[in-house]
């Protein structure tokens, strides 16, 4: 016993047209659908404690490390201004910088 009834050339309409919906829509670092990735670079004096409570206060997911340039990859957990997190990110006392993760291109 079927609850709701459509013709099968309408199941298949709704199905291709959600599917155009979910993976065809435009989507920018920091929306609401994908998390802004941020690169934080921390002055060679930072200590681990240091480090851990500025990702504590400013809620970031470190994604990766970057060793070699003492910098991490982080996801913005929460829905903030990319541009202000940034320049107060920059601002701190233990970082060199914070700038948004993306592809370079060189032409």
């Amino acid at each position: 016993v079927a609850f709701f009834a459509i013709s099968r050339r309408a199941g298949l309409m709704l199905i291709v047209l959600l599917t155009l919906l979910l993976f065809t829509a435009p989507s920018r670092a920091g929306d609401a659908t994908e998390p802004a990735r941020i690169i934080v670079a921390y002055e060679e004096t930072a200590s681990p404690a240091e480090i851990a409570e500025l990702e504590s206060r400013y809620q970031l997911k470190m994604v990766d490390i970057l060793r070699e340039a003492h910098s991490r990859v982080y996801l913005l957990s929460s829905p903030t201004n990319l541009s202000d997190v940034l320049q107060a990110l920059s601002a701190e006392p233990i970082t060199k910088y914070a700038e948004s993760d993306g592809r370079v291109s060189i032409q």
